[in-house]
């Protein structure tokens, strides 16, 4: 027997609604090991700045005489003074050790599966809105009308979370990618090869270089801005998709998990399956977390079927004796 347009369409959408509630899961349970990740991040392009600061009065080199008069301990051949470390610390493990680590591995993990899921999706939700009206010209800025009402609020929440995430798809891939550098399996991969190559910052070098004139030469272009431009712009977009869960929270009975279907697909299980451990070899938390959502989305699943199968139930009684159900 053929299937009906209605079901192949549903079958044909359901990979697409499972990497909705996938987008939804991580976004919700990751979202605030990425929130930690922006912020200390925005704060760490400051970092200079702030050194400026904190350290006003230090004077390590006499401007006169050129002697030096004072030294402060530096931590790289970055020169990094105790503020800068302590901010580069909570960045990269919240000051807990290795313990720590395991937030920036998960962050990183998740960032890029996340900013590439919410791009798929957002290109699907422009081309639904085209196909339904092909004489429209849907904008970056406005990828769909906002109507009013509680709803309007979601709507509006979530043209600006997926704009944004247009927006800085490089820069989150970026992010990622030297993220995952800091994880305990890849990263000591990095640190292999870095070591290998003799990649490593060099030390210090305190003697004066020889005479030049200062002037002539152009300033190196200034790019803490841009850094903290991306580190608030992640952030929020993360706002932004809490208060959409926010709007669309559950009721008493009901759930804020967008998509449900009456029945798993065992085929996207599988595939979820193969490429969770796929990646965990190379990412063990981001495939261990997977797996973790999948088994959450068949808890849900499961538990969606029976309310409605209690519902029916009560119905059926109405129903039988030509009441209201």
């Amino acid at each position: 027997m053929s299937e009906t347009p209605t079901a192949r369409r549903v079958n044909r959408d359901r990979p697409a609604r499972f990497l909705h509630r996938l987008h939804f899961y991580a976004g919700l349970m990751v979202g605030p090991f990425l929130l930690i990740a922006a912020i200390s991040g925005a704060f760490y392009a400051l970092a200079p700045t702030i050194e400026k600061v904190v350290y006003a009065d230090l004077l390590t080199v006499d401007p006169a005489t050129a002697a030096v008069v004072g030294e402060e301990r530096t931590y790289s051949g970055l020169g990094e003074l105790p503020v800068r470390r302590w901010l580069s610390g909570l960045h990269q493990q919240l000051h807990l050790g290795e313990p720590g680590e395991l937030y920036a591995e998960l962050a990183a993990s998740w960032l890029w599966v996340l900013a590439l899921g919410g791009l798929y999706l957002w290109w699907r939700r422009v081309s639904a809105a085209r196909r339904r009206d092909p004489g429209t010209r849907t904008r970056l800025w406005r990828a769909a009308p906002a109507p009013t009402g509680d709803t309007g609020r979601r709507r509006r929440s979530l043209n600006l979370h997926a704009v944004l995430g247009v927006w800085l798809i490089v820069a989150m891939l970026g992010l990622a990618a030297t993220g995952i550098t800091w994880s305990q399996r890849v990263g000591a991969n990095v640190d292999a090869v870095v070591s290998a190559l003799d990649w490593k910052a060099p030390k210090v070098d305190a003697t004066l270089p020889p005479e030049s004139p200062g002037a002539g030469r152009p300033a190196s272009p200034a790019q803490a801005d841009r850094v903290i431009a991306v580190g608030l712009g992640i952030a929020a977009i993360i706002v932004l998709g809490y208060r959409m869960w926010w709007l669309r929270r559950p009721t008493v009975r009901g759930t804020s998990v967008p998509g449900l279907p009456d029945v798993p697909s065992w085929r996207i299980v599988a595939g979820v399956v193969v490429f969770a451990a796929t990646v965990g070899a190379f990412l063990p938390l981001l495939g261990m977390s997977m797996i973790g959502f999948l088994l959450l989305d068949l808890v849900l699943i499961g538990r969606s079927r029976a309310r409605r199968r209690a519902v029916e139930k009560q119905r059926e009684p109405a129903i039988l004796s030509g009441g209201v159900p």
